[in-house]
């Protein structure tokens, strides 16, 4: 199980701040955003920016910036010469198949969605939901119409859903019992909340504040 990690590190001796977030840990590898860019790495590993990856236990990373080890347990608190990452504009490029698809963090956890206009709310199997930990029975019973009809679901709220920085708290999400959709629907609850621009093969999202 991933555990949520936030850290920023501040380059020694230089006055470019290399913008780091620690999102996910797993028996060696951690999920880093650096820059706004989202890897995986493996112990040993570097990343953009020449982030080094140099341990990790269930509830912290220790990361090598520029050449200093720094150490992200989860109860660090950002200290003084740290700060947020002001990347807030996200390029998503068009896949083969005519699709936008992502990589996000559900209530803090990492899914894959595919962006869908089309769809009032984020949708998710209880499946996906129960991946994620959202505990969606306790959410309000819905009836969802699908191409075979209608199926019961659950309407919900999630805490926060982010893509590489961009997030957006409050986001209410359709859950439909069984296995359908295959994969999480980015929808209109949060594509509303944000700026969206659509260029060619390129979707651009913004922040709006």
């Amino acid at each position: 199980m991933a555990v949520i990690v936030l850290a920023c590190a501040l380059l020694a001796g230089s006055v470019q701040a290399v913008m780091v977030q620690v999102v996910g840990l797993f028996p060696g590898a951690a999920i880093v955003i650096i820059e706004g860019r989202q890897v995986m790495l493996k112990v040993g590993n570097t990343g953009p920016g020449g982030v080094k990856l140099l341990s990790v236990d269930g509830s912290r990373a220790v990361l090598q910036v520029n050449g200093q080890a720094r150490e992200f347990p989860l109860s660090r608190q950002i200290s003084n010469g740290y700060k947020e990452s002001s990347n807030k504009t996200i390029k998503i490029f068009r896949d083969n198949d005519g699709h936008y698809y992502v990589k996000a963090l559900v209530n803090g956890r990492l899914a894959d969605m595919v962006v869908d206009t089309g769809a009032t709310a984020v949708g998710m199997s209880s499946k996906h939901a129960n991946a994620l930990g959202v505990e969606y029975k306790n959410g309000e019973p819905i009836a969802i119409s699908t191409a075979s009809g209608q199926v019961r679901g659950f309407l919900v709220q999630l805490k926060s859903v982010s893509i590489d920085g961009l997030t957006v708290r409050n986001v209410d999400a359709a859950i439909h019992e069984g296995d359908f959709p295959s994969i999480i629907l980015l929808g209109m609850s949060f594509l509303r909340k944000v700026k969206m621009r659509d260029e060619g093969d390129v979707l651009y999202l913004e922040a709006k504040y």
